[in-house]
């Protein structure tokens, strides 16, 4: 997801090292990937999660390939 909900700040914020921050459909907490590689997004901690984000960008074929 492109944006998360920093709890300080009560506002929706891009993706940036260090942040500590929670999903804002489900409210879990999410993690920053902020690498040389990728584009800077976050993720839910939890692997497992179901949440179904309304910020989710959608993953193309070339993605899964």
């Amino acid at each position: 997801m492109l944006y998360a909900l920093d709890p300080k700040l009560n506002k929706l914020v891009v993706a940036s090292k260090g942040l500590k921050c929670i999903c804002p459909t489900c409210k879990e907490m999410v993690i920053p990937k902020c690498g040389i590689y990728v584009s800077y997004h976050f993720a839910h901690k939890n692997n497992n999660s179901l949440c179904n984000d309304k910020y989710h960008d959608k993953k193309s074929e070339w993605h899964y390939d």
